[in-house]
């Protein structure tokens, strides 16, 4: 209706810029002709007469006159596109007719509208239990007070009844709410009051510095969670990214300038550690350090840390498999023939070979030929790693895991030693001070880091000590003439025969495979022994 009158206030004045001035039309002032070539245009204020007819003949038609006198132009109200498009309108032209549809639009928009409401949170609040279980009584009764906001008419008997509408029925909210003295719910202000000494706001348990600094340094980046997008609050960053801000948010609760950085960067991998500048002095620095590293680097150091997941799993793979020997199979066979043997009662063996205690299983020592153990030594799975951050990184990881499992123990053919990165295999004549090939250890130039550490030397004497043996030494091949199969193709009396070979069976080695697949059992009288050879 409001916008019905102004439109019907604004009419007049329009019609009355519409009127034209019938005087300045009635006498038009003579136009002057704009360039040499022009004739004058100007028309007589009566129309021809003809002087056969004595009729009055129309007025020829006008050309263009020329627009520099404003002064002897009167506009027309018709619509002219040309006329439009001129950048000045002259004094005397009426005001043109205001749009309806644009009036219209700007008294809507001049009107205040107020912004919409929620009226699923801010009118209808969750209905309150009491008991705490997902639930905050806080939150409750800041959404009351909010809603009697949004309603400033309201009284206190109105507030009093939405807040008991807005209890859940049959709960200990509600029932608290009828054992309620009536002076503590006469009025709104008396029931807050009341309802804050039931349900008492909650209090964060405030960390001490210590506890901080022991989270913020216990914060780890993985390396699975690298270039991992991970979503907080609705926001995606990087998984590093993720772990910078985290740490930094915690150094600055504990107000820490910087000066547990270093400490912090070592729960991160080495390979996003080299991609880090030297600008990481403040926790801002960090942050911003990390989010500007590449997406391309941050996916090489991705792929790095699979492969060094990958080696480090094959190796301690390789490492907890126990060595497959020739003899450990036999050994195991007949670890139980000592026991039942005859000379077990006899005193001056008991004397000379005194038994073991009961509950004792002392590791018995295997014997090895010079050639077995340089054939164990060459076939080790040991990786020499390249002279590098990454290389160094892997070899010191090589050695921590080589101290927890062996400790102290010297290194032999079944734990072989790690070797330093940028070096030569054991065995191959290198020297015993630098790992290099060229020179012998009397001439070694080398000095400091690139001097190889004290086991590691041990450990290449042992292994060229062995290697000389073996070459100086020709060992014969092992076998059991007992059990070859020209031996074992004749008839056999299992009343004397048989107990006769397993003395020498046992002396043999197992490199020779006397008894067929097909040999289940022990041969009886008159059984043939077939060969597998």
């Amino acid at each position: 209706m409001s916008e019905v009158l102004m439109l019907e206030a604004l009419m007049p004045e329009a019609r009355h810029n519409m009127r034209f001035d019938t005087k300045k039309r009635a006498t038009p002032q003579p136009l002057s002709p704009s360039t040499s070539k022009n004739k004058n245009l100007a028309t007589p204020p009566y129309p021809h007469r003809s002087a056969a007819s004595g009729r009055f003949l129309p007025r020829p038609r006008e050309l263009t006159p020329d627009l520099s006198d404003e002064s002897s132009i009167t506009l027309s109200p018709i619509f002219s596109p040309d006329r439009a498009l001129t950048p000045a309108t002259p004094e005397t032209s009426p005001a043109p007719a205001p749009d309806p549809a644009a009036l219209h639009a700007a008294l809507i928009s001049a009107l205040t509208v107020p912004p919409p409401l929620d009226f699923m949170t801010e009118l209808n609040p969750k209905l309150f239990r009491g008991d705490g279980l997902g639930e905050n009584a806080t939150d409750f009764l800041n959404a009351i007070r909010r809603r009697n906001l949004v309603s400033p008419a309201w009284k206190d008997a109105e507030k009093l009844e939405f807040f008991e509408l807005s209890l859940k029925s049959g709960s200990y909210a509600k029932s608290w709410y009828n054992k309620l003295a009536a002076t503590d719910k006469d009025t709104f202000p008396h029931l807050v009051v009341a309802f804050q000494r039931q349900w008492p706001e909650k209090e964060m348990a405030v960390r001490e510095k210590g506890e901080l600094q022991e989270e913020l340094l216990s914060l780890k980046l993985r390396p699975e969670d690298i270039g991992v997008r991970v979503e907080e609050d609705g926001i995606e960053e990087w998984g590093q990214v993720h772990w910078a801000v985290k740490v930094a948010a915690i150094a600055a609760r504990i107000e820490d300038d910087g000066g547990l950085i270093p400490q912090a960067l070592k729960n991160i991998p080495d390979s996003l550690l080299l991609r880090l500048g030297p600008k990481r002095k403040t926790w801002a620095d960090l942050v911003q350090t990390i989010k500007d590293i590449p997406s391309s680097d941050v996916a090489g150091v991705r792929r790095l840390e699979d492969r060094l997941a990958s080696m480090e799993t094959l190796i301690g793979n390789l490492q907890r498999a126990a060595p497959q020997t020739p003899t450990r199979g036999l050994a195991k066979a007949f670890s139980g023939l000592a026991a039942s043997s005859p000379g077990r009662n006899d005193p001056n063996r008991r004397i000379l070979f005194p038994q073991a205690p009961a509950g004792a299983a002392p590791a018995a020592r295997i014997y090895r030929g010079d050639s077995e153990r340089l054939a164990m030594i060459q076939a080790a799975p040991v990786t020499i790693q390249p002279r590098t951050p990454v290389g160094q990184a892997v070899y010191a990881r090589e050695i921590t895991a080589y101290v927890q499992k062996h400790g102290n123990l010297r290194p032999s053919e079944e734990r072989p030693y790690p070797l330093t990165p940028g070096t030569v295999a054991v065995g191959s004549g290198e020297c015993h001070k630098c790992g290099t090939m060229g020179h012998f250890s009397a001439e070694c130039p080398a000095t400091g880091s690139l001097l190889i550490p004290a086991v590691e030397i041990r450990w290449r004497q042992i292994v060229q000590s062995i290697r000389a043996r073996a070459a100086r030494t020709s060992e014969p091949v092992p076998f059991a003439p007992l059990l070859t199969p020209t031996l074992m193709a004749g008839w056999i009396n299992p009343l004397t025969g048989y107990d006769h070979m397993l003395p020498r069976y046992v002396a043999g080695t197992p490199t020779c495979r006397p008894f067929s697949h097909r040999f289940q059992r022990l041969p009886a009288d008159g059984d043939r022994l077939e060969s597998s050879q």
